[in-house]
C-alpha cells in the first residue's frame, strides 16, 4: 500500500536534490556559498564595524508607560525622540 502524500517529505526531497546538484558542481558551490561570504567579510570590514544608529520618533501623546516603548528606549543603538507630528515629518 503506497504512503499518503506528505508536503514536508516532498519539500525535503526537492531540497535534497537541489543541494546534491549544487555540490556536484564546484562553480555552483563557490557562487552559492563562498562568494557571498567573501562579500559579507569585505563589506563588513569596509564599514569599520560602526554600529547602525536608528532614530525613532514618537508623538508627544504616546503612552510612555507601555512595555514596547520601554523596550525600544532601552536599546542603545536606537535614539528615541518625542515630538509632535509636524516636527517628526520635518526631520
Amino acid at each position: 500500500m503506497p504512503k499518503p502524500y506528505n508536503q514536508t517529505r516532498a519539500m525535503l526531497a526537492i531540497t535534497r536534490g537541489s543541494l546534491r546538484a549544487i555540490f556536484r558542481s564546484p562553480s555552483a558551490v563557490i557562487f552559492s556559498f563562498v562568494f557571498p561570504l567573501i562579500f559579507i567579510l569585505v563589506f563588513g570590514f569596509i564599514g569599520g564595524g560602526n554600529r547602525l544608529n536608528v532614530r525613532v520618533a514618537f508623538d508627544k501623546n504616546t503612552d510612555t508607560t507601555s512595555r514596547l516603548y520601554q523596550q525600544i528606549k532601552s536599546i542603545p543603538a536606537i535614539t528615541v525622540s518625542r515630538k509632535d507630528e509636524k516636527q517628526i515629518f520635518e526631520d
